[in-house]
C-alpha cells in the first residue's frame, strides 16, 4: 500500500516438481497457437548440471531437479486428451540431466506405443550409449538441441563445457544411425578466439552436416553475473562506460544492465563489429551447405542495443 519495494528474499526452490498443476492453455485460440496445438511446450526439469562460463541461467536455479517419469507422461496423455496434441517440445535448459528418468520415460511411452513426437534442448553426454538413443527414438525423439556452442576444442575449455569435441562427434553419429536428427548453438566471439578457432568451428559444422538439421549461429552475449563477467580483466574485456536509453525507455536509466552484445578487447581484436561480420558469414555458409539457418533468441537482446545506438 506505500508503494515500496520490499526484497521478499529468495524463494524456495519447488521440490517435488510433481506437485506444480500441468499448464493450462485453454485460454488460447488453437488456430493461433504454435503449429495449431500440435506441438506444445513441456518442461521436465529445473537446473543443468553444466557450469558453462557464459550462462547464469545454472546459478539462479540453484540446483537440478526433476519430475518423474509417471507425472511427465501423464502430462502428456493430458494435453493429447484434452487439445489433440501430439507433439512436444522439452525446453528445459537440459532434458536429459537425469538419464534414469529420461529412460524411465521413454520406457513406458514404448509400453503404450508412444503416439507422440518430441524434441528438446540437450547436454552431450557420453552416457547417452547408442542402445539408449535408439529408445528415445522408440519413444518419439526426432530432433534434439545440443548447446555445442563452438567446434574449437581451447573455445570448449574457455567456455567451461567439460567436453571433448569428440564427444559431440560421437554423439550426433549415434544419434543419426537411431534416426534422430540434431540442431546445435554456437556462441562466436568468445575473448581470445583466433581465426583458427573459428574456422576450426566452421570446418565441425561442415563435417557434421549430414546429420545437422539447424544451425543456431550467436554472438557471445556477455551476461551480469557469469563467471566470464567476474574475470572481465584476465581476459582484457573492456564494456561500455555508460548506457543511455533513448526517450521512450528513459525509465531504465538507473536499470542495470544484466547483458552485453557491445563489449570489447583492450588490444582491439575482439570487437563488436568483427563479431557481427564473422557471424553473418557464417550464417551464408550454413545456408549454402544446405541446412536451416536459425537466429531465435537474439532479437531482443539486439533490438535494445539498436535503440542505444541510435540514441
Amino acid at each position: 500500500s506505500t508503494g515500496e519495494i520490499v526484497d521478499g528474499g529468495d524463494a524456495e526452490l519447488v521440490r517435488p516438481l510433481d506437485s506444480l498443476a500441468f499448464p493450462d492453455f485453454s485460454d488460447f485460440y488453437p488456430d493461433k497457437y504454435l503449429y495449431k496445438f500440435e506441438e506444445l511446450p513441456m518442461t521436465l526439469s529445473r537446473g543443468c548440471v553444466a557450469k558453462c562460463s557464459f550462462c547464469i541461467d545454472w546459478i539462479f536455479w540453484e540446483a537440478m531437479r526433476f519430475r518423474t517419469a509417471d507425472n511427465i507422461v501423464a502430462e502428456m496423455n493430458h494435453h493429447r486428451t484434452r487439445y489433440g496434441a501430439n507433439r512436444f517440445y522439452f525446453n528445459d535448459l537440459i532434458f536429459n540431466g537425469n538419464l534414469r528418468q529420461v529412460e524411465a520415460m521413454c520406457d513406458q511411452l514404448v509400453a503404450q506405443g508412444s503416439p507422440f513426437h518430441w524434441s528438446g534442448n540437450a547436454r552431450v553426454r557420453p552416457m547417452m550409449k547408442p542402445e539408449l538413443l535408439r529408445k528415445l527414438y522408440h519413444a518419439g525423439c526426432r530432433n534434439i538441441h545440443y548447446g555445442l556452442e563452438h567446434g574449437s576444442q581451447r573455445m570448449l575449455d574457455l567456455m567451461h563445457k567439460s567436453l571433448k569435441i569428440e564427444d559431440y562427434s560421437t554423439a550426433m553419429r549415434n544419434g543419426h544411425r537411431a534416426g534422430i536428427r540434431f540442431s546445435v548453438s554456437l556462441i562466436l566471439g568468445p575473448p581470445t578466439e583466433t581465426l583458427w578457432d573459428y574456422l576450426q568451428c566452421m570446418m565441425f559444422v561442415a563435417q557434421h552436416r549430414h546429420c545437422l538439421k539447424e544451425v543456431h549461429v550467436g554472438s557471445l552475449l556477455l551476461m551480469r553475473g557469469s563467471p566470464l563477467w567476474k574475470d572481465l580483466d584476465k581476459f582484457g574485456i573492456v564494456l561500455p562506460e555508460k548506457l543511455t536509453f533513448p526517450p521512450e525507455l528513459e525509465h531504465c536509466n538507473d536499470y542495470t544492465y544484466p547483458f552485453l552484445h557491445n563489449w570489447e578487447t583492450k588490444d582491439g581484436k575482439n570487437t563488436r563489429d568483427k563479431r557481427e561480420r564473422n557471424m553473418l558469414f557464417f550464417r551464408k555458409v550454413v545456408r549454402w551447405l544446405g541446412m536451416e539457418e536459425n537466429q531465435a533468441g537474439s532479437e531482443l537482446e539486439e533490438f535494445y542495443e539498436r535503440q542505444l545506438a541510435q540514441a
